[in-house]
């Protein structure tokens, strides 16, 4: 199985109560056969949100495609993605669907006026051509702060294009047993109160074996 099909099955392993039946599919498997840039794939994708939407039309319809890099062969450089946000956005207005795709943000370093290295923000964060972030109506940024079983993660709104901006946050993410809180918001939380809500966290719910070297 893909990374979300094992972290869906520890979200369900803690979360016995949780029953959702057919309304969260996760596909994962051969992406080429969902190509978004050519046939038969865009058929099949088109198929596939079309047919699991719910029967009842007020119910909310989300569909997550992560990564987005998997599922079309065109150049991310190019301004050719326009034809593939383009194509979604169509889907959107016909079926009626809120659509999330994880992008990863480029790599590439930024210099300011003296040659140093500077954090990107805003739409520059987003890997590939400017047509990317351009296509997106909100564009929320995270960043996992370090890579242990249980950590914190930090999220800034980069580009809300509705409404007002959300106020910034840290959220405590437990990969082990895919548990999420809240940690708080940004400019009221100092790095030492982070540590100690990770460190409350685990006096309450130890981990154990091989994840608790790793966290230590």
């Amino acid at each position: 199985p893909c990374g979300c099909h094992e972290r869906a099955q520890k979200f369900y392993q803690s979360r016995s109560f949780v029953n959702l039946e057919r309304n969260f599919m996760i596909l994962s498997g051969d992406f080429s056969v969902l190509s978004l840039n050519k046939e038969p794939g865009l058929s099949n994708m088109k198929t596939l949100i079309s047919h699991n939407r719910p029967e009842d039309s007020e119910q909310p319809y989300v569909v997550i495609i992560d990564p987005i890099r998997d599922y079309h062969s065109l150049s991310e450089n190019e301004d050719e993605m326009s034809r593939l946000w383009n194509t979604l956005r169509a889907w959107q207005y016909e079926m009626k669907f809120a659509l999330i795709m994880v992008h990863h943000e480029s790599d590439k370093p930024i210099l300011d006026a003296w040659g140093q290295s500077i954090q990107r923000k805003g739409t520059a964060r987003s890997r590939g051509h400017s047509v990317n972030p351009q296509s997106m109506d909100t564009m929320l940024g995270i960043r996992r702060e370090i890579n242990k079983p249980v950590t914190s993660l930090e999220l800034t709104w980069e580009k809300v294009r509705h409404g007002p901006v959300p106020a910034e946050g840290y959220i405590l993410v437990d990969y082990t047993r895919m548990h999420v809180d809240w940690i708080g918001f940004k400019k009221r939380i100092f790095p030492s109160q982070r540590q100690k809500f990770i460190q409350d966290y685990l006096e309450r719910s130890p981990l154990e074996g091989e994840e608790k070297e790793a966290q230590e």
